[in-house]
């Protein structure tokens, strides 16, 4: 009775597989043979799905420090078996290259790490066969840029050697040869099912297992980093595979990247490049969801790249004769200027500034040497003082004490 109860499962299946096939094959004509679908209805649901995938966060991590937290839990961890120890290297290699999950599962022991063909001095994921790249790449597209990733491809080729497997035939390639993830059980590879599993059991351990993270996220992930560290979106595309700068968008528009590229202004902000209210101009934008990112990716996120060429393109000369302003127009209140929220300073202008400040000491000074009763409730007086003190407040931002702000502004009254 249990057997037949166990089999009966299996029996309905193969039944409705075998009428599917029937169908097809038009072996019963009281099956449809047209279905009268609704091109009209498909079609909307079919454009609010693509823009809910454009606007959306796609597969990108939602804790900006959660993919660094895994990747150091699965370099600690001790596998258990052969799944686990193919399954920790899967996860370094992902979180060390922006390469694509199945390009990764499919790729060849053999040469599958050569030197980039614009970069020599580094290393990339290769291989010979386009059909198993989602945009049939090849070439070491993929650049390795973490030590961790390179060390688990070196182990996973030296294992395969030691254990010499043989070929087995992958049909994406259209070739057969020793795969990078072979199983001792030969002749299977390390599957999705089994990455995945490994992934939320970490992520378990750790006490984030109501955390899920795909192999995609890490390309997010990667990109984004990419994009900030050279502030050079086309070497993220390239390092990505992309096609074009509308695919990479679509990666740095998820709030992890939108965070990501915030922090490092607020670096810039916190290392004391820049000051003034204006900064949180900048940060409105980043948040903003109509904002496009490249941009400011560009102009904020390279060490290299001064913040110059951000104002130049960005702002003009503020009213007061110092730092710049966002708005089409400069205003006419200077008195407003070093309040506004449309104003910053570089540290740069450090020199500009002080001979402002000390042009607007020497004016209060005037002020109250040509009064007879000078009093700061007076409105012109008031304006003067807290432009003083806002501007002096934003050189201090600069790392200046007021024992050199004093002796700066001195010599300039002279």
């Amino acid at each position: 009775m249990e057997r037949s109860f166990q089999l009966s499962i299996p029996g309905t299946n193969l039944l409705h597989i075998k009428l599917f096939f029937d169908w097809g094959k038009g072996s019963h004509t009281f099956f449809p043979t047209y279905v009268d679908w609704p091109s009209d209805l498909y079609s909307g649901i079919h454009r609010e799905a693509q823009e809910e995938t454009y606007s959306g966060d796609g597969l990108a991590f939602d804790d900006p420090n959660f993919p660094m937290l895994m990747k150091e839990a699965i370099e600690n961890y001790h596998p258990e078996d052969d799944v686990e120890v193919l399954c920790c290297a899967f996860w370094l290699i992902i979180a060390s290259s922006p390469v694509r999950k199945t390009y990764l599962l499919n790729l060849q022991a053999e040469e599958c790490m050569l030197p980039l063909p614009n970069a020599p001095s580094a290393v990339g994921l290769y291989s010979p066969y386009s059909g198993i790249e989602k945009a049939k790449h090849r070439n070491g597209q993929f650049p390795i840029i973490d030590s961790a990733g390179l060390r688990a491809v070196e182990f996973l080729q030296k294992r395969s050697s030691d254990k010499a497997f043989r070929p087995i035939r992958n049909e994406r390639a259209d070739a057969s040869y020793v795969h990078l993830f072979l199983l001792e059980k030969y002749p299977w590879i390390l599957n999705e099912r089994q990455i995945y599993r490994f992934f939320d059991k970490i992520a378990e351990f750790i006490g984030h297992g109501d955390k899920k993270g795909k192999a995609h996220g890490y390309r997010h992930y990667l990109i984004t980093h990419i994009a900030i560290e050279t502030g050079n979106s086309e070497l993220a595309r390239l390092a990505a595979g992309h096609e074009n700068q509308t695919m990479l968008n679509r990666y740095l528009r998820s709030n992890l990247s939108r965070q990501a590229l915030l922090f490092a202004t607020i670096k810039k902000y916190q290392d004391g490049e820049i000051a003034g209210r204006f900064i949180w101009r900048i940060f409105e934008a980043l948040a903003s969801e109509q904002t496009e990112p490249d941009e400011l990716i560009k102009a904020l996120g390279s060490e290299e790249l001064s913040l110059d060429e951000f104002f130049a393109k960005f702002g003009l000369p503020a009213p007061t004769g110092v730092g710049r302003c966002l708005i089409q127009g400069a205003c006419l209140f200077e008195a407003k200027c070093f309040s506004c929220h449309h104003f910053a300073i570089r540290k740069s202008e450090a020199a500009q500034a002080f001979h402002t400040l000390a042009r607007l000491t020497k004016d209060m000074w005037n002020m109250m040497r040509g009064s007879r009763d000078f009093t700061t409730k007076n409105a012109k007086a008031a304006g003067l003082a807290t432009q003083i003190a806002l501007l002096g407040d934003m050189i201090r931002h600069f790392g200046y004490s007021d024992e050199q702000i004093q002796i700066e502004v001195i010599s300039r009254l002279v």
